[in-house]
């Protein structure tokens, strides 16, 4: 830790260093490299929030801020390890990046992320001017994964008499939902919801699953109709952070390196990513 900290204050990071409760532990750190806070000061419209494992041999979990430019260029914002992925855990991290932007008025407008609970409810608190927007694409996984473990096919059967393979149910059911995924008018949506019930009328218990766990409560935060009133830059997904995550894991040594190590990876990464934004204008 004390490795980390001689390298952050050297380089001209920020960075910021909380205690555990009451002990002398640390348990969240968070840090910028000064021209990624330019960067995020210029391009602040979107952000992109995900969480990335087995960079560490602490198995600390590394939330990482993702960004874009004008040039379509990502860039990673800031870096976070957290002991926890709590509520209060996050919430620290996210008003750390907060308190890097120059002006109100530069608020993100758009925030990205998973169906993590914690992290919507801290991204409402700490951004309330922006929306929050759900990764679409982890939302179709958790309906394709209920889809095979709900949706048995052993007494169904196709116009021919044959026993319909339970790939081609899910397929036609996952069909049909990204039809609701891309409905671009509340009246589409409407249309594919009612032929996603037909479609799926032998199997109540993924229905109800799909109503009240999903559409009901979040459809505003990916379905396309409501998306596109936000001006989100093509950003539906949380693919960006996970590309960037990629980018980032090229550099490391091992997923079981410490923290010092780690800090070295993620510096020469984003001096050349620098380099290529520079470049790109």
């Amino acid at each position: 830790m004390q490795h980390l900290l001689k390298f952050l204050v050297d380089n001209g990071y920020v960075y910021h260093c909380r205690k555990y409760h009451d002990f002398d532990d640390v348990s969240d750190v968070f840090w910028a490299h000064p021209n990624s806070i330019k960067l995020f000061n210029t391009f602040s419209t979107v952000l992109v929030l995900d969480s990335t494992y087995k960079t560490n041999k602490y198995r600390l979990p590394l939330l990482e801020f993702v960004g874009n430019t004008s040039t379509t260029k990502t860039f990673s914002i800031a870096f976070a390890y957290m002991m926890y992925e709590k509520q209060d855990n996050v919430y620290w991290v996210l008003e750390m990046c907060h308190e890097m932007l120059h002006s109100k008025d530069l608020c993100p407008k758009v925030v990205v992320t998973d169906r993590d609970n914690a992290l919507i409810n801290v991204v409402e608190n700490v951004f309330p001017k922006a929306t929050t927007l759900l990764c679409s694409y982890h939302i179709g996984q958790n309906v394709r994964a209920k889809c095979k473990l709900d949706c048995k096919v052993k007494d169904l059967k196709g116009k021919n008499g044959q026993a319909i393979k339970p790939a081609s149910v899910v397929k036609t059911v996952m069909a049909v939902w990204l039809d609701i995924v891309d409905s671009e008018t509340e009246e589409a949506y409407i249309d594919n919801w009612t032929q996603f019930k037909v479609v799926c009328a032998k199997f109540p218990k993924f229905l109800d699953y799909v109503e009240k766990t999903i559409l009901d409560p979040v459809k505003e935060k990916f379905v396309r109709f409501w998306v596109n009133k936000n001006l989100h830059m093509g950003n539906t997904t949380t693919n960006r952070a996970e590309s960037a995550h990629a980018r980032l894991k090229k550099y490391l040594s091992s997923s079981m390196a410490d923290l010092s190590t780690n800090w070295q990876s993620v510096h020469d990464m984003l001096e050349l990513q620098h380099t290529a934004i520079h470049a790109s204008f």
